[in-house]
């Protein structure tokens, strides 16, 4: 029989907090929302974190939260390769999921970003090791100005 756990409390009422081996995923995870007042735009792309929208030609793609998330840890970190588990733990943090959730998500980016033969690519996959956005980024501020 298991016996009902108590949390020990602070002299001031609240939850200790301990630091974990995810707290940068975690991190990383509210960091999605960071930089909000930037756009990012890409061949005929553009990716607005305020709206958490994606523009192809000026018109809406429809993509789920978490491939929007995905677009976002990849365009944010492109200077270098996003491992499978970085991805993993920011896209999914406190949660054990399936290896193939990260794959079906990454197709389903390429699938929004029309990633064909013709297309130029955007995500260079390095196998059993992770993923690097590689097209030219513009940053801009949300209100119009150009950035790097």
């Amino acid at each position: 029989m298991l016996e009902p756990t108590t949390k020990k409390l602070t002299d001031d009422g609240s939850a200790p907090s301990f630091p974990s081996k995810r707290a940068d995923a975690k991190q990383g995870t509210r960091g999605l929302l960071a930089d909000t007042d930037r756009v990012y735009v890409f061949h005929y792309f553009r990716v607005d974190p305020a709206r958490r929208s994606l523009f192809r030609s000026g018109r809406r793609v429809s993509v789920t939260a978490k491939v929007f998330d995905l677009l976002l840890v990849l365009i944010r970190h492109r200077e270098r390769v996003v491992t499978r588990a970085e991805l993993m733990d920011r896209l999914w943090p406190d949660t054990t999921v399936e290896d193939g959730n990260l794959s079906v998500g990454i197709s389903a980016l390429r699938k929004a970003l029309g990633a064909g033969p013709e297309d130029a690519p955007v995500i260079e996959t390095l196998p059993r090791v992770g993923y690097r956005f590689v097209a030219d980024v513009l940053e801009e501020s949300s209100a119009g100005g150009r950035g790097v």
